[in-house]
């Protein structure tokens, strides 16, 4: 049940976090989170932020913009 360990896990950190550091704690593949994060999106159980990429690189290293999910 990946929706609802998504939810779980984004209550409990209390912080925005990125598609792959929820994958990694919960578990799960990244492309399945994706697939979840999606649907948790479309019906408002889960928000989004996307940030540039120059913003990425100072938060994670990543090089590329991402986008960080909360509740």
């Amino acid at each position: 049940m990946v929706q609802g360990d998504i939810v779980a896990i984004l209550k409990k950190e209390k912080r925005p976090m990125a598609r792959g550091e929820i994958a990694e704690k919960i578990g799960a593949l990244p492309n399945n989170v994706s697939r979840a994060l999606k649907i948790l999106v479309h019906y408002g159980e889960v928000k989004f932020k996307e940030i540039d990429r120059h913003e990425a690189k100072k938060l994670c290293g990543a090089r590329r913009r991402i986008k960080l999910y909360f509740c």
